[in-house]
């Protein structure tokens, strides 16, 4: 009975550790989301329904696509990319600087965001932000009457440099 127990235990610590990981997994964008500083990014549609998880919008980034990327040699598809955003004078948040290691210092006006190089951009987990049916197709032709005008109101925690994105602002209404 006794060795019956001791043959369990290394099944019991593997579900133990992979319930673990599985719940940390979305903490950390709760963290970005309770206590991370607000910025706003310049976005723009890809693809609006998913049929496995609903209705979303896909975000195309400008901050997905900086000047720099290139310098890097030997990128590597799913490798970590750190990014230094700071604010520009129209309120937007631009690339500042690109590195394939998280810098020593930060100056005072830049966040970190941490994303991944993957087909030939950076992403950062806010690729996309789910929306209700009822607003759907009033988001998808806001978005297409008005694309200068979307941002992406999003949250960075500054310990990790994970974002979560909180609200989609196109012309003056707020999803």
């Amino acid at each position: 009975m006794y060795n019956n127990a001791l043959k369990r235990v290394p099944f019991i610590l593997a579900v133990a550790l992979q319930v673990v990981v599985l719940a940390m997994l979305p903490s950390s964008k709760y963290k970005a989301v309770e206590t991370g500083i607000t910025v706003f990014l310049k976005v723009g549609p890809v693809d609006p329904y998913d049929f496995l998880s609903g209705y979303h919008v896909l975000l195309d980034y400008e901050i997905g696509h900086p000047e720099g990327l290139d310098d890097l040699t030997d990128l590597v598809r799913e490798l970590p990319i750190f990014v230094t955003i700071k604010q520009g004078d129209d309120g937007l948040w631009h690339v500042a600087r690109v590195m394939l290691d998280p810098p020593e210092l930060l100056e005072a006006s830049e966040l970190l965001l941490r994303g991944t190089y993957l087909d030939d951009r950076v992403r950062y987990g806010i690729e996309s932000y789910f929306i209700s049916e009822d607003v759907r197709e009033e988001v998808e032709k806001n978005l297409r009457e008005n694309p200068d005008s979307a941002r992406a109101e999003v949250k960075i925690d500054p310990e990790t440099g994970i974002a979560a994105v909180v609200a989609l602002h196109i012309a003056g209404k707020i999803y």
